[in-house]
């Protein structure tokens, strides 16, 4: 009674309550229309800017399509992933520097670099600072876009930061996250040269960055990680590229500027130019590479007479595999110039820019010009060789053969895991799936085994029987011994003429490298009369029939040098498949700068009483250079004096054989990726090293080495057994063990030397029964000289050191025991003191 009592004492709230349920009551459907429209409105505008900026495509829809997932692969990125972490910090002014190379770079849509735009900068890395220059990378703005901008270091003087003094980082998209990195790894597995791709975590400047891509950049370090000898690693100039670029941005000047001419006119550059033009080998060596290169662009040599074309074709099957087309531009191309096979090697390079998609031709297809821009024209030059084109279908029906793939994905799966879940702390919606590169193997299978290979005519029937035969698909066809060309899309067929002695029902052929035979009709009249195939250049044959002193058997594929005495003028070519023998009372004269180069094994055996003698009397002559592929040589009872030889993947066996003089720098006797034995030899009053072995394996037994003006023996990763060894006076070291070789010694004598034994850079070296005397810098010494490796260690029993003063130098962090005692190790920077006085 009381409520309502107090209720009434209220009459204009309770109207008001009235009146507002009344009116709304009426309204209802108005306030629904209005509520929907608004919500309508605000999810447009919404929408337009999610999709604008590219966060819907980025964020929003992989959120919705992986559901649960995502915070699955955060957590999987946040506590099972192994990552390096980095912090860069540059000053204030020295940052400053790079914005406003940012801002320049974004208002003409393009980053033009040069080295004035490096800023001096720290990097920690597991508490240690590293000293180095930083500068913004790329070409394309999307590398300096958001926060995660591309950078390009260089530490300074011996650092080296994860074994590399040049590497980039960059957004992981800019490479397409681990697309990059697979694509490397295939190419470490064929042995093609390939560049060091990780993930690391990155702060500047004190705002963490996240997680950013590692990639390798061009240097001495680059060819050592891949076991390769020093040379020149070459690239095609871009300025006059991106000056075009610039000029034309915005314009329709486009029609007017010559870019088809760009690959043919851009001169031919090298990495560290200015380091090459400083050492006269490396000099000589780019001279050498760049004439192959333009000689190759200018139609002059073909592709397998300027190509390592077995590392070529795996490069571009992988390319195929992986579709990582990218990297076959001229713009991306480099190429490493390999000095002991004279020819040139790819090295892979920015293969993606962009999602992955599946493969719908493959490298070797031929295109019309205007098909696709002219910066592939390098990639057109290079297929235009059918000895090459052969290679690389080789490869690609390897590659593609069941379980190869699954195989090479087994290997790697724990490293691409971690790699994957280093992704996920910065990228949980990152997606990676390897079913791509399946659908790239079946679309190569498809390719390699076509329904209809060729068209077949009947051109004549009478009183000869001639067919017209065509390719009608892009790869190469063999048919009747002969190559017919791959079909380049849109185009008419190219017909030639064929005359048989019969007209069989059908006729059969099969794809370049292939050896499946396929069978074609005849169709039986003729197509239209075209001009024929113009045939592939020949490759400059060698010379061999030309000396009149070469005695040849083809049946048992040998070619001799007869007994006499003779002279050699010009270069001596041995091709591969024989073996080229020498016996005794045969005396060889280097002049005029010729040497022989062989291809096949040698075989020359001499006698005691008259070994085979190799000189050069002049001083010029540039000796022996043997590839042999892996087919072994014998010199037993030879003198070579005032020359030298190489053998490069050519096992070896040398005895009773003398080595004497030389005027050259080069080493007297240059083992390279083979297996060798030698004994009962001498080296003697060599100018520069007188045994030098990279990345070998091998014996050397009762050999002397006395007046040698480098090294005696110079070992760079190998595996050495020395027994009952003599060095006398040699110039530098004695024995120096380089690059994690592995040195076992029993019995050895070193006096009047240098630097008697040394060991660096991961290098072991264990000895037995050691006499060292009158060393004249020093005894024995371990220490690391090179940053991309570590320090040495060795082990002597029985060892008898006199007249020699210090008689150990042991660099930190590096071992020497000798009889059981550990010598300390308190010498800093050996290196300095032995090789920059």
């Amino acid at each position: 009674m009381l409520i309502k009592e107090k209720r009434l004492e209220y009459p204009l709230v309770k109207f008001l309550i009235a009146w507002f349920l009344r009116f709304f009551g009426k309204k209802r459907i108005v306030l629904l229309a209005l509520l929907f429209f608004a919500v309508f409105i605000f999810g447009g505008l919404s929408y337009r800017f999610l999709v604008n900026s590219g966060t819907a495509d980025k964020i929003i829809k992989p959120m919705i399509s992986r559901g649960y997932q995502w915070p699955l692969n955060y957590f999987k990125g946040i506590f099972f992933s192994e990552v390096e972490k980095i912090t860069i910090d540059v000053n204030f002014d020295d940052y400053q520097k790079i914005l406003r190379k940012r801002d320049e770079a974004l208002r003409q849509h393009l980053l033009v670099n040069s080295d004035e735009d490096y800023v001096p900068a720290v990097i920690t890395h597991n508490n240690k600072k590293f000293s180095a220059d930083i500068r913004l990378k790329g070409d394309a703005t999307d590398h300096i876009i958001g926060d995660k901008w591309s950078f390009r270091i260089k530490t300074k003087g011996s650092d080296a930061l994860f074994g590399m003094t040049r590497f980039s980082i960059q957004d992981p998209e800019r490479r397409n996250y681990l697309y990059e990195r697979l694509f490397h790894q295939f190419l470490k597995k064929e042995g093609v040269s390939y560049l060091r791709y990780d993930f690391i975590d990155v702060t500047l400047n004190g705002k963490h960055l996240g997680i950013y891509a590692l990639e390798e950049f061009f240097s001495e370090q680059t060819l050592a990680n891949n076991r390769l000898p020093k040379g020149p690693i070459l690239k095609f100039n871009e300025d006059f590229f991106f000056a075009l670029v610039l000029r034309t941005h915005g314009t329709d000047a486009h029609v007017e500027d010559p870019r088809d001419e760009i690959y043919v006119s851009n001169p031919i550059d090298a990495f560290e130019s200015s380091k090459i033009q400083s050492d006269s080998i490396l000099f000589s060596q780019f001279q050498t590479a760049k004439n192959l290169l333009e000689a190759l662009r200018s139609g002059v040599l073909t592709t397998s007479q300027v190509f390592n074309i077995e590392k070529l074709a795996k490069f571009y099957a992988i390319v195929d595999l992986t579709n990582a087309w990218h990297s076959t531009g001229w713009t991306n191309t480099r190429l490493y110039y390999n000095p002991a096979t004279s020819l040139l090697e790819p090295i892979g390079y920015d293969a993606f820019t962009g999602e992955i998609d599946p493969i719908t031709y493959l490298m070797g297809y031929s295109k019309p010009k205007d098909f696709e821009d002219s910066i592939y024209d390098l990639r057109y030059t290079l297929f235009k060789d059918m000895e090459f084109f052969e290679e690389y279908i080789k490869q690609l029906q390897r590659i593609s053969q069941s379980g190869y793939l699954e195989e090479f994905l087994d290997e790697i799966d724990k490293e691409l895991k971690n790699s994957l879940y280093t992704i996920w702390r910065d990228n949980p919606m990152y997606s990676f799936s390897t079913n791509v590169i399946y659908q790239n193997r079946e679309y190569i299978r498809n390719a390699l085994n076509p329904l209809v290979g060729i068209r077949a005519y009947l051109k004549v029937s009478a009183p000869k029987i001639i067919v017209e035969v065509a390719n009608i698909q892009p790869l190469p066809v063999v048919f009747q011994g002969e190559i017919l060309p791959g079909r380049i899309p849109n185009t008419p067929l190219v017909f030639q003429d064929f005359e048989l002695q019969e007209l069989p029902k059908v006729l059969n052929y099969r794809i370049l490298g292939i050896s499946t035979v396929y069978n074609a009709e005849v169709i039986p009249w003729t197509a239209l009369d075209l001009n024929e195939i113009e045939q592939i250049k020949k490759r400059r044959t060698p010379n061999y029939y030309s000396f009149d002193f070469l005695s040849v058997d083809y049946t048992e594929k040998t070619i001799l040098i007869r007994p006499g005495n003779w002279n050699l003028v010009q270069d001596l070519i041995i091709p591969e498949g024989f073996t080229l023998i020498a016996g005794a009372w045969t005396q060889i004269n280097l002049k005029n700068s010729s040497r022989i180069i062989s291809y096949s094994p040698l075989n020359f055996v001499g006698s005691e009483e008259s070994p085979i003698k190799i000189t050069s009397s002049d001083k010029t002559g540039k000796g022996i250079l043997v590839l042999a592929s892996g087919k072994r040589s014998y010199l037993k009872n030879v003198i070579i004096s005032n020359s030298l030889v190489t053998f490069y993947e050519s096992p070896i066996f040398i005895s009773r054989s003398q080595f004497l003089g030389n005027t050259s720098d080069d080493d007297t006797v240059h083992i390279l990726r083979s297996e060798f034995e030698i004994s009962d030899s001498l080296f003697k009053d060599n100018f520069s090293d007188g045994l030098d072995v990279d990345f070998g394996q091998g014996k050397i037994v009762r050999t002397s080495f006395i007046n040698v003006g480098g090294d005696a023996l110079d070992f760079s990763g190998s595996n050495i057994n020395i027994e009952d060894v003599y060095i006398k006076n040699a110039g530098d070291k004695g024995i120096s063990a380089g690059e994690d070789s592995q040195i076992e010694i029993e019995n050895l004598e070193i006096t009047d030397s240098n630097i008697c034994l040394a060991a660096k850079d991961l290098s072991e070296l264990t000895a037995d029964d050691v006499t060292i005397d009158n060393c004249k810098t020093v005894g024995i010494t371990v220490f690391q000289k090179k940053p991309e490796f570590g320090p040495g260690m060795v082990i002597i029993t029985n060892l008898q050191i006199k007249n020699t003063s210090p008689e150990f130098l042991v660099e930190k962090g590096s071992s020497l025991k000798v009889d059981g005692k550990d010598i300390k190790a308190e010498e800093i920077n050996l290196k300095d003191k032995f090789y920059n006085q």
